[in-house]
């Protein structure tokens, strides 16, 4: 998948599950848009909406498969954005090739 398709994959799956897409603009005005699936912050976001089936595989797979070297358990995974979102799209079973 391409970022884009990521972005997109990931924010849609984020709105059918009460995310909010909403921010606030520099003069205080409400936007709505996608969600930075660039930030940590917003995947950590999206990570707590994950069921506990949902954690152990998302989990799993960044250890076994996603390259990441060290994962002790869910609330310790140290992993990039990149290889979260690529998790949490085969997690969701939202990843195409």
């Amino acid at each position: 998948m391409t970022e884009q398709e990521q972005q997109i994959a990931l924010c849609e799956w984020a709105d059918k599950h009460g995310l909010n897409t909403s921010f606030m603009d520099h003069d205080g005005c409400e936007q709505v848009g996608l969600l930075d699936t660039d930030s940590l912050d917003v995947l950590h976001e999206m990570e707590k909406k994950l069921t506990d089936e949902q954690k152990g595989l998302y989990a799993t797979w960044l250890a076994h498969r996603g390259g990441v070297t060290y994962v002790y358990n869910f609330d310790t995974i140290h992993a990039t954005v990149a290889q979260r979102r690529e998790a949490l799209l085969r997690t969701l079973n939202l990843w195409t090739e």
